[in-house]
C-alpha cells in the first residue's frame, strides 16, 4: 500500500477508516519526529533483571508489585465480563505507565499466571482489537525495551 500511495496510482479499494486513522497517526509521528532513535541490545550486558508481578481476577480487580511497590484496584463495572487477558494486560499497562523512569531501558520480567497473554506479548501482535490497544500502549517508548514474560503457576489456594 505504501509503494501505490508512493507511486501516486490510484488505489482499487479506498481505505477505511482505521486505515486512515493509522495514516493519520505515522503522518503526526513524521511530522514531530526529532529525528533521534535508540535500539536496545539485543544481549544484555548484566543478567540483573527487575522483576514485574501482575495479576487480574474478571470479578474482582487487578494489582501490581514491583520492588517496594505496589497497587491495586477494583474494575469498573464496565469492564466487568471482558477477556480475561485483556484484564491480565491491564495491570501491565498500568505498571509501564506508573513505574516508567524506573523501567526505561532495563531488562524486566514480566510475572504473569495467563499463558494466553505470554503468547501474545511474545508474538507482540493479537487479533483482538481491546488486547492490541493496550499492548501497543505497554510499548511505551519511555521503557523501549522486549518484555520477557514468564508464565508463573497459579498456586492451589484450599
Amino acid at each position: 500500500m505504501i509503494g501505490r500511495i508512493l507511486s501516486r496510482e490510484p488505489c482499487p479499494t479506498p481505505p477505511d477508516r482505521e486505515t486512515k486513522a493509522d495514516l493519520r497517526l505515522w503522518l503526526t509521528f513524521l511530522e514531530s519526529y526529532n529525528g533521534k532513535s535508540f535500539f536496545l541490545d539485543y544481549i544484555w550486558l548484566s543478567f540483573a533483571k527487575l522483576h514485574l508481578y501482575t495479576d487480574a481476577a474478571g470479578s474482582l480487580g487487578y494489582g501490581a508489585v514491583f520492588s517496594a511497590h505496589w497497587f491495586f484496584g477494583p474494575w469498573l463495572h464496565s469492564w466487568l465480563g471482558r477477556n480475561i487477558i485483556v484484564l491480565e494486560m491491564f495491570p501491565i499497562v498500568m505498571s509501564v505507565s506508573i513505574w516508567a523512569s524506573d523501567l526505561a531501558n532495563k531488562c524486566i520480567l514480566f510475572h504473569t499466571d495467563n499463558q494466553g497473554l505470554v503468547e501474545v506479548i511474545n508474538r507482540k501482535t493479537t487479533k483482538d482489537r481491546q488486547l492490541l490497544v493496550l499492548y501497543g500502549s505497554a510499548n511505551d517508548p519511555r521503557t523501549a525495551n522486549d518484555p520477557e514474560p514468564q508464565m508463573i503457576p497459579k498456586l492451589d489456594r484450599k
